[in-house]
């Protein structure tokens, strides 16, 4: 599935209302191992007003692990992640290492060909890139080969540097 980064990635407690909720509910809860992960919020659908439902329009919001291998996420980075469920998808992560993952960056915000690379993913509706990529979908997080490392400790004090971005110019 593409989506849309909600929000520059910090730690979980720090994200405005939607994004903690969002942690919450997939199981990124302040004292359990889950959070310190790197996890971002993610939303589907671009939405242009209040009035989407006239529109036929629609979104949802999810939250995903970040891999250790993928820079900092920016809000409005365009993702692919691996979606378990709809809710507790992180819960005991730490020990099944099962759940909601970012599996690819498509396009970054910082980069120059941002609003090249949004129009050739895949779109929803009239609003922008989303929905199924038709890329294989593993039975497992494991298969992906990546490594999930602790990047905060209980209090979501940084444990390790994450390393940022560097924007492409075109």
């Amino acid at each position: 599935m593409i989506a849309t980064v909600g929000y520059d990635e910090t730690v979980p407690m720090s994200y405005p209302p939607i994004g903690r909720n969002s942690a919450y509910v997939h199981g990124v809860i302040k004292g359990t191992p889950e959070y310190g992960y790197r996890a971002v919020l993610l939303t589907m659908g671009q939405l242009k007003g209040a009035a989407w439902y006239a529109d036929g329009e629609y979104m949802w919001a999810t939250t995903a692990l970040v891999p250790d291998h993928i820079g900092r996420l920016k809000a409005y980075d365009v993702v692919e992640f691996r979606q378990l469920n709809a809710s507790r998808s992180l819960e005991n992560f730490s020990k099944n290492g099962e759940g909601n993952v970012i599996v690819k960056v498509h396009c970054r915000r910082a980069d120059g060909d941002f609003e090249a690379c949004k129009k050739a993913l895949p779109q929803i509706g009239k609003f922008g890139p989303g929905g199924d990529t038709g890329i294989p979908y593993p039975a497992s997080v494991k298969e992906y080969g990546f490594t999930f490392t602790p990047a905060y400790d209980a209090n979501g004090t940084p444990v390790r540097p994450i390393p940022e971005h560097v924007p492409k110019v075109r």
